[in-house]
This record gives C-alpha cells, sequence and structure tokens, in this order.
C-alpha cells in the first residue's frame, strides 16, 4: 500500500515582451498566486499589454 501524500502545487503568472530581434523575454518576475481563479484573472488583466502571458 502506497501512502499518498498531497503533491505540493505552483501557481505562477509570466508575461512576456518581444525585444527588436523579435525574441520573447519576461516581462515582469514571474509572480506567485493563490489559486488557479486569481492567476487566470491576472493574465487576463494584463494579455492586452503584453505579447504572451502564461497562467
Amino acid at each position: 500500500m502506497q501512502d499518498r501524500t498531497p503533491s505540493a502545487r505552483l501557481i505562477v503568472v509570466a508575461a512576456f515582451n518581444r525585444d527588436t530581434e523579435g525574441d520573447l523575454q519576461p516581462a515582469f518576475d514571474t509572480r506567485k498566486m493563490q489559486s488557479e481563479d486569481a492567476a487566470v484573472r491576472l493574465a487576463k488583466m494584463v494579455e492586452s499589454e503584453h505579447a504572451g502571458v502564461i497562467a
């Protein structure tokens, strides 16, 4: 029988902008979020300001 301990989850938001050569660069430090919902809300708030956002 295996002991099942809950796995830790890290929920973050990262955003990227393109540099002058067209390469993606981080727009800000990855932000740790308290919940998936909070991460999605933040991603939707900043998506129009960046080339890409991951939540």
